[in-house]
């Protein structure tokens, strides 16, 4: 099908002097050109004199320092990272020369080259001036180092000299389980070493080939099999480099690859015939008795001849093909919209490939970031088709490297499923098969660090499935654990199972300084991630997680635990997906580290007791707990207590609440209770007091809002809260009861000279101290409890009647706690509880506290430190106890305070005079109005109006506000008003001592009118008894004083003065004033015999007009017509006044009477409206329009006269 290429003549072979010394070792510790590590000093075979220290634990840590150290062999793999689905592992350092020659490259300007043989377990580095290679399968701290001259280039393609390329030959002379050489220059020269000993022995025996290049350049070596290469140059030409036995000796040969071409199908170098393929070789695989070679777009395949010729089989456009089919849209390959790059291609069969591709898009004239997909496809050979069988798309995003690195690169080991994509500073791990599954392992230090090189096998063994070598950290084994697949999950669930894979190895692997890898999550990484760290903080609390380190010892596993939880939070934070964390989660987490960190302290304390320890003792209290809730969860354990330490640590508030239990039933069965006191409270304080002080510790990790939380603290739940109150009540009745017992020398110091009374003294002593530390226990929980019921409330989430039943527990319990350690010479703690829980009341009574009291600096210091908050409850105080005096001498300085509390509170028999002491005079007298509405006196009332009047008065001068000349009006009105009782009650006061009797007497002697009206009798008695006492009435009592009586005389004008009261009242509810208005002008037009009145007869008219005036209608209406602000409205006519009072009405104006006496006041008021109504029924209406028209004549009258 195709012209075979012309042969090309073989190329003679000839030695080459080595550019090295003769006779020099070519050990890398001696050769003057390799630079050496700092402070290395290699023997003759490069074996250091100090072995490296050892390594530690695959995931030491802070814990490190307190986990049992193992000696370790020197064969113990040291793992940086492991989940279900792969491992990576330590296969070494870099020797220390090699470290040296790698330190010194920044693969931009100076920069080396990499290879990995897996086969003979060796690896090399090369450099412009040395290549270095080693066995890295022999295990040794100091590996002999294999120095080798390379080819120096003629000429460079850049400005800085390349190093050479490097590839192992294993052939049938290779020394044993030691492979031969292949050096190649930038400019052709080839180097060949038959084994690795010869660089020991002689280094200078290589053999030396050239590459005719013209003005071309190598670009690649490829192996192609162990002893055939392939090299290829930057315009695409290629050559087959033969390794075989030739006269008794190993020879290299060296043949161009051609193809036919031209009209006469002369053979030519250029293989590729596409512009765009010239541009050098992307890739060569290996397929059976041949190679692919891909270039920028085309693949070829290849025949290797026996004879170390090839020949060109078949080639298609591999770009074109993968185009079509990688996109869903085939529109937006055709658009020609997206850049497609062929970057590798590797043999997974017979004819079998895979390529790595990157691709992007160009949007609005901008190109997005590369994407990279691996591409699984059949070539059918004899129909020139590629069957394209599967793609897989790679989520990881690359970003660009500066650095000269041959990538990206695609491996992919015999016999695997799962694709190793090499970048710059991380491996990509794919699944091929159907269950996806992608990770990434990235390298720390992304800056200074890269992957140089990677090995992989080639068929399946128990070799690991790649060999990396970052540039430091060491050469690195991945190995894929076959057929580990999670179960079918969600796209959601899927991602969380990932970040939380992530999660366990930045904790238990990436804590370590000399791990290489970093476990940083990507930009715009997938999953939940609070229910990620929520299950990773689970399982290292309950020791569940396989990643756990095995620790013998209690201590030292806890302490593990806790480093572990606390190097969760800090990759939390390192990331800056704290954020991420709802303060539930973070709640959660926090919990779980307090839980641990309690238990430590719980150890440490049940350890010192192990020895000690009785059955159904008080010291036996703890592990009697321990062993009752591990056998009621049904957990078997030779030693229950360490077990419930290390498993069961997150059922820490259950163990307090069973150590509760027991300690109730086993301190009612003894006399004396105290020593069970004393272990119960222990193990509570121990618990708690830790958990507190490393949330407070811990703050700024967690960033819980304690202010506003959305959960309460484990420690503030109900059962260790409840426990908590008992504990602490149980422990003062205890000490108060044994101070009764034994004596007052109990609470003295335990200075005792009898044993048995000092032990008693040390017992009190602790049982004190222990009672402070509950009651701050407690308070600090009720209060957590506190807040977070009221954020639930306000969430809407929560029974309004709950929080207000805590929030009054929680106000009667701050003092029921604090004030007893007064009693327990507790003082400072007792300050500085109530300080901190702003137990104000509790404050202002230490501060007045006989013993605890420290004079009226504290106070001033309080009042200055919480200002209102604290003062108000002192100014209470002070009102509540009498000191009206210490009240009201505060310092002028607190005297906004005071003003302030007095406008929040209603004291105003108490604000007057401060606001008068501070010149407020409008203050003043808008508080004496308040005293004098209240005062029941009418002197007092005489006396605080006065009082008003002026202080209104002093306001009015100082401003001439509407609302000033208001309350002066207001005040000159109830002077008013108290004048017209006082007028009255002196009358009535008169006409008792007349009559030679009480109000009852008065009443018979002056209320003719009542005779038949029981009620306003009962009524009017009342009042004028009252009066005579010297009360003040309000004003619809004084309107039944000043109408109900016998008005003739001088008072007649008193139904006058009822109305004028009346109209200035503003406090009377309208319904009552109208039963008021009604009664003063019913009783005004019944006052009179009106019979009389109208029978005109034998009267002239003049005598009829005087007699009209003498009626209370005429009086009444004369009165009010005089004063100009009288409302008119107030003016009743007697059909309106016929109107009845409700019974409500009345009830509310008398709510202590029964309703029997409410019925009888409504029916007296019937018998006036039924009086008013036969008057009304005869024109009594018509009579009082005349009497009106009189009296109004009369005025002007009287006016025009004067």
């Amino acid at each position: 099908m195709f012209s075979s290429p012309a042969r090309t003549p073989r190329r003679s072979v000839r030695p080459r002097e080595s550019t090295l010394p003769r006779g020099s070792a070519s050990v890398f510790s001696d050769a003057p050109s390799l630079p050496a590590a700092r402070g290395a000093t290699p023997s003759v075979r490069s074996r250091l004199a100090v072995a490296p220290a050892r390594r530690g634990s695959p995931a030491s840590s802070a814990g490190e320092t307190v986990r049992t150290v193992r000696e370790r062999v020197e064969e113990e793999r040291v793992s940086w990272s492991r989940d279900e689905r792969h491992a990576v592992y330590a296969l070494g350092d870099l020797p220390v020369e090699v470290q040296g020659l790698v330190k010194g490259a920044d693969f931009i300007v100076q920069s080396v080259e990499g290879q990995i043989d897996l086969a003979s377990g060796f690896a090399l580095v090369s450099s412009p001036t040395v290549c270095a290679a080693w066995s890295f399968a022999k295990r040794t701290h100091s590996p002999t180092v294999y120095a080798f001259p390379p080819p120096v280039p003629t000429r460079t393609p850049h400005n800085s000299s390349p190093p050479p390329l490097a590839s192992f030959f294993a052939g049938p002379n290779a020394g044993a389980g030691e492979p031969g050489l292949v050096l190649v220059s930038a400019t052709g020269e080839i180097r060949f070493w038959e084994s690795m000993s010869l660089a020991l022995a002689n280094v200078e025996r290589y053999q030396v080939l050239e590459v005719p290049l013209g003005e071309d350049f190598v670009e690649r070596l490829w192996k192609a099999d162990a002893s055939t290469f392939i090299i290829t140059t930057t315009a695409s030409s290629a050559f087959r480099l033969t390794i075989a036995p030739s006269g008794g000796r190993v020879v290299p040969t060296l043949h161009p690859l051609t193809r036919p071409g031209g009209m006469f199908g002369r053979a030519s170098s250029v293989i590729f015939n596409g512009r765009d393929d010239r541009a050098g070789v992307s890739a060569v695989a290996q397929t059976t008795g041949g190679v692919y070679i891909l270039a920028k777009r085309t693949l070829q395949k290849w025949a290797l001849m026996p004879d170390g010729t090839a020949k060109l089989l078949q080639e298609f456009d591999l770009l074109e093909s993968i185009g079509t089919s990688l996109f869903d849209d085939e529109s937006a390959w055709q658009s020609g919209g997206i850049s497609l790059e062929l970057n590798d291609l590797v043999s997974v069969g017979p004819d079998r490939l895979a390529a790595l591709v990157s691709y992007a898009r160009y949007e609005h004239d901008r190109r997005t970031q590369n994407s990279h997909a691996v591409v699984l496809f059949e070539n059918h050979t004899r129909a020139n088709t590629v069957m394209i069988s599967n793609i897989v798309h790679l989520s990881y995003v690359a970003h660009p490297d500066p650095r000269l690195l041959d990538l990206p690169r695609l491996y992919i080991p015999g016999g695997s499923t799962t694709a190793f994509i090499r970048f710059a500073d991380a491996i990509v791990l794919a699944s091929l098969s159907d269950t996806p599954y992608e990770d990434a392992i990235p390298l720390k230090d992304a800056v200074h660090n890269a992957f140089i090189s990677i090995g992989s096998t080639s068929a399946s063994t128990k070799q690991p499935s790649i060999v990396a070598m970052p540039a430091t950290g060491g050469l690195l084994g991945i190995e894929v654990h076959a057929g580990a697949q999670n179960q079918a999950l969600s796209a959601q669930a899927e991602a969380t199972a990932r970040l939380k894979s992530k999660m366990e190895q930045a904790v238990f692997f990436g804590d370590r300084s000399d791990n290489p890898l970093t476990f940083d999550l990507p930009p715009g990484f997938q999953g939940d991630l609070a229910a990620a760290a929520e299950a990773v903080s689970a399982e290292i609390v309950a020791s569940s997680s396989p990643y756990m380190p095995p620790i013998f010892e209690t201590r030292p596993q806890l302490m593990d635990r806790l480093a572990r939880m606390k190097e969760l939070m800090t990759f939390i934070h390192r990331n800056g997906a704290l954020s991420l964390l709802s303060q539930s989660s973070r709640r959660r987490l926090s919990r779980d580290a307090e839980k641990v960190k309690a238990a430590t302290d719980l150890w440490d304390y049940q350890n010192r007791l192990m020895d000690k320890l009785h059955t159904h003792s008080p010291g036996s209290l703890l592990a009697d707990a321990i062993e009752s809730l591990m056998v009621g969860k049904g957990i078997e354990d030779e030693d229950v207590v360490r077990g419930f330490f290390r498993t069961q640590v997150h059922n820490l508030d259950a163990l307090l609440a069973r150590v509760y239990a027991l300690f109730q039933e086993r301190a009612r069965q003894g006399q004396d209770s105290t020593a069970w006191v004393l272990e119960a409270n222990r193990i509570f304080i121990t618990v708690l007091r830790t958990a507190s002080q490393f949330r407070e510790d811990e703050i700024a990790t967690y960033q819980i809002d304690r202010l506003h939380p959305v959960d309460e603290p484990w420690t503030a739940a109900d059962a260790i809260v409840d426990a908590l109150d008992a504990l602490f009540t149980a422990t003062d009745r205890l000490v108060r009861d044994r101070t009764r017992a034994l004596g007052s020398v109990i609470d003295e110091a335990p200075t005792a000279a009898d044993a048995e009374t000092r032990q008693a003294q040390v017992d009190q002593v602790g049982l004190k101290r222990q009672m402070t530390e509950l009651a701050a226990a407690l308070c600090s929980n009720m209060e957590d409890k506190l807040r977070a019921g009221a954020e639930r409330q306000m969430d809407g989430g929560a029974d309004p009647n709950d929080g207000l039943s805590l929030a009054e527990r929680w106000a009667q319990l701050k003092p029921r706690v604090i004030r007893p350690l007064v009693d327990i010479d507790r003082v400072p703690e007792a300050y500085e509880l109530a300080e901190h829980h702003s137990d104000f009341p509790t404050l202002v009574y230490l501060c007045h506290h006989p013993a605890a009291g420290t004079g009226p600096v504290q106070i001033q210091t309080y009042i200055e430190r919480f200002g209102e908050e604290f003062a108000f409850v002192l100014y209470q105080w002070y009102i509540d106890n009498g000191h009206i005096h210490a009240l009201l001498s505060q310092d002028e300085v607190y005297g906004a305070l005071l003003t302030s509390f007095f406008a929040s509170h209603a004291y105003p028999h108490l604000a007057w005079m401060h606001h008068l002491a501070c010149g407020r005079y409008g203050d003043a007298a808008q508080a004496l109005a308040g005293v004098e509405a209240t005062t029941g006196e009418l002197e007092g009332k005489h006396l605080v109006a006065s009082l008003g009047k002026l202080a209104a008065v002093a306001e009015t001068k100082k401003s001439d506000a509407p609302k000033a000349k208001s309350l002066l009006q207001h005040l000159d009105n109830e002077l008013d008003l108290i004048s017209v009782q006082d007028t009255l009650r002196d009358s009535i006061v008169a006409r008792a001592s007349a009559a030679g009797g009480g109000a009852d007497a008065v009443v018979a002697a002056h209320a003719a009118g009542l005779a038949e009206k029981p009620a306003f009798t009962e009524l009017l008695a009342d009042c004028v008894g009252r009066l005579i006492a010297g009360d003040a009435l309000g004003i619809e009592d004084l309107v039944d004083v000043l109408t109900l009586k016998d008005n003739a005389g001088d008072a007649e004008l008193d139904y006058a003065r009822a109305l004028e009261r009346l109209s200035m009242d503003s406090q009377l509810p309208e319904g009552r004033r109208q039963v008021a208005l009604l009664s003063i002008w019913r009783r005004v037009f019944i006052r009179d015999d009106w019979a009389a009145i109208t029978s005109t007869k034998g009267r002239s008219e003049e005598a009829q007009r005087d007699m009209q005036r003498q009626t209370a209608a005429y009086i009444t209406l004369r009165a009010i017509s005089e004063n100009e602000d009288f409302p008119p409205n107030y003016i009743l006519s007697p059909f309106t006044a016929t109107q009845p009072p409700l019974a409500a009405e009345l009830a509310a104006r008398f709510p202590a009477r029964p309703a029997a006496a409410i019925a009888r006041l409504l029916d007296d008021h019937a018998r006036e409206i039924a009086t008013l109504d036969a008057l009304v029924e005869r024109g009594l209406d018509g009579w009082v329009r005349e009497i009106g028209a009189l009296a109004k004549a009369d005025m002007e009258g009287d006016v025009e006269m004067a």
